[in-house]
């Protein structure tokens, strides 16, 4: 059975970023997956609950993509979670129909609580060296602090007065290591021109490798 939510999950990403969340419809879904609508409604509430498992699932698949595409190389946990986050702003930015489905993703707070809720985990241990004795209780409200700076920088390209990417990815970093309390010296690498074209140059080849065929540059 899981793999009819599996399932429905994948056909609903591919309808997203087709024609946009907000002109995919239950019924559309439906008929794409060719799974009955009780077994869809066994698995999800509403719309809004499938938007959020691809939200979260996407989330997983990017955290694997990069430690794979890292898999010989020695990185930083910061390094890790900075290559992470890059992918959702990498995609807003130059992918124009995943700007839209990540806006309307961030647009919902009860996705974004959600979200956060997952991600304090694996910020837990990506900075739980720079927090000794602190637990997911005190990640938790850093994450969806930072949750929400995804947002306000995704909605600036979204609504179409664009702070620089360059200067919304060092931004966002440097707020985010700061919060995370890794050292200046981590914070001053990881928003270092050098590292900024490295991480961009990665996540473009982990990107193309992630089978982006409904994608539009």
């Amino acid at each position: 059975m899981s793999d009819v939510k599996t399932r429905v999950a994948e056909v609903a990403r591919e309808l997203f970023l087709s024609q946009g969340y907000n002109q995919t419809t239950i019924k559309q879904i439906v008929a794409a997956s060719g799974v009955q609508t009780g077994s869809i409604y066994h698995f999800y509430k509403n719309k809004e609950e499938i938007f959020e498992y691809t939200a979260i699932s996407s989330f997983d698949l990017y955290r694997g993509l990069v430690a794979d595409y890292y898999k010989d190389a020695e990185i930083s946990n910061a390094y890790s979670y900075s290559a992470v986050t890059f992918i959702t702003f990498y995609l807003a930015e130059y992918y124009s129909n995943f700007l839209d489905v990540i806006y309307e993703m961030y647009r919902s707070s009860t996705i974004t609580h959600h979200i956060a809720e997952h991600a304090a985990r694996y910020n837990l241990e990506w900075f739980g060296e720079f927090n000794p004795g602190c637990d997911y209780d005190y990640f938790y409200p850093r994450t969806l602090a930072m949750e929400g700076c995804i947002y306000s920088f995704v909605a600036n390209k979204y609504l179409g007065s664009p702070i620089p990417f360059r200067t919304r990815i060092k931004t966002f970093f440097s707020i985010a290591l700061s919060t995370y309390n890794a050292p200046e010296d981590v914070i001053d690498e990881i928003t270092s021109d050098a590292c900024i074209d490295k991480l961009e140059a990665d996540i473009g080849e982990i990107v193309r490798g992630i089978g982006t065929t409904k994608m539009e540059l």
